[in-house]
């Protein structure tokens, strides 16, 4: 189902999103493409880019005290790979959000 919707659709469409204001030290662009959503909807199947655009909608909830960490920088082989940036992701998190209680990290498992 997916493969006909995204023949239609084509594969050079996408929803550009930005990070809202303060949840990271920098602006984050993103990208989620059709096809991805299609896979949601169809499929049941969840993409990164659309985990992160969950968590940027709930950084916006009203008196929110929870920050996200950037699901790009801490998922699957990052943590292996490349442990110093992950941890400086995590050392600049709790040193921009002294305000927040809670610190959530949002992943895809599997």
């Amino acid at each position: 189902m997916v493969e006909l919707l995204s023949r239609c659709v084509g594969d050079n469409h996408s929803i550009q999103i930005s990070s809202p204001a303060r949840m990271y030290p920098q602006t984050v662009q993103d990208s989620i493409p059709y096809v991805e959503l299609l896979q949601l909807f169809s499929n049941d199947w969840l993409d990164i880019t659309v985990i992160h655009w969950f968590a940027m909608y709930f950084y916006q909830s009203h008196n929110s005290r929870s920050a996200y960490f950037n699901p790009h920088h801490i998922k699957g082989d990052s943590c292996t790979k490349n442990s110093d940036g992950v941890q400086e992701h995590i050392i600049d998190m709790f040193m921009f959000h002294t305000d927040k209680t809670f610190f959530l990290a949002p992943y895809l498992a599997k």
